[in-house]
Formats: structure tokens, sequence, C-alpha cells
């Protein structure tokens, strides 16, 4: 039998999950962006403006065979910061393993990392670092944190 290439978020999680419209880091690249425009769901001028989809904080979630992937359209930034540790809390709850993928705001993962110790062994990260040169960076990402961020962001999952 013939096995399907798998692609996309799938390559790292059997399933995502957002809380977010939008997102602040308004990288250049973003495919969720240009989906979401696409599809008339969005503009380009207001993407950067995040929207949080209250609905989703009262979302009951159960045990989810694989890895849940949060978030996949949107980062964790510090104006949503409170909603999407009530949302990571909701997912885990249950017995659920999450990779958390972010471009990392230092404050946010060490809040992660001090919130959800009893959950270390179900906490996944995957940091997006694309450069050390904190004007590519910016060029290409101009809302997420610079280079020297990230890689302390990284540097504090010494201590889990």
């Amino acid at each position: 039998m013939e096995q399907r290439q798998v692609l996309g978020t799938k390559e790292w999680a059997h399933q995502n999950e957002n809380l977010i419209k939008g997102c602040s880091h308004d990288c250049k690249y973003c495919y969720a962006k240009a989906i979401a425009i696409q599809n008339g769901k969005n503009t380009a001028g207001n993407w950067k403006n995040e929207t949080v989809n209250v609905n989703k904080l009262s979302k009951g979630f159960r045990k989810r065979e694989g890895k849940i992937m949060f978030p996949s359209s949107h980062d964790i930034t510090p104006q949503h910061f409170t909603e999407c540790l009530t949302f990571l809390d909701h997912i885990l709850k249950p017995g659920n393993d999450v990779l958390v993928v972010s471009k990392p705001h230092l404050e946010c993962i060490k809040a992660i990392c001090d919130q959800f110790t009893h959950y270390k062994d179900r906490i996944l990260f995957r940091f997006t670092i694309g450069s050390s040169d904190s004007a590519a960076l910016k060029f290409w990402e101009p809302g997420a944190p610079d280079f020297d961020e990230r890689l302390a962001a990284l540097g504090s999952l010494d201590n889990l």
C-alpha cells in the first residue's frame, strides 16, 4: 500500500489549534496571512491587529491522539498572552501533548514554563530563528522579537 507524503503542519503534529485571528508579527512571508487575505477573511492592512476568538476560550478538550500544535496561524504575543495561557491550560488538562510553535517573546516563554512546570513532559517547543541578523529579521518579520530575544528564549528552556 502506498504511503501518502505528510505535508504542512501535519509534519510536526496530528492536529492544530488557534485562538487568534491575525498576528502582530506581520511576517512578509506568512502563509496564514496570505490564505486569510485570499479567502476574504482579513486584509493586508488589518492582519497585524490580533482578535481573540472568545468562544474558543470556553472550548472543552478531550484527550486526543498525538501532538496538538498551538498555535499554527498566529503567535503567542504579550498582547494576548493571558488568553493564550488559558487556552493552553484547556488543551493540557485532559492529558494532551502540545507543540508550542513561536517566534518567541522571552517573557511569554518564561511564563509558560513557570505556569506549566507540572506539564513539562507534555510540552515541546519549536522556535523560529530564521537569521542571526536582527536587521534581516526586522525586514521579514517586522513585529517579531529580534535574534537576541529569541536566543534568550531558547536558553531559558535549559531551566526546565
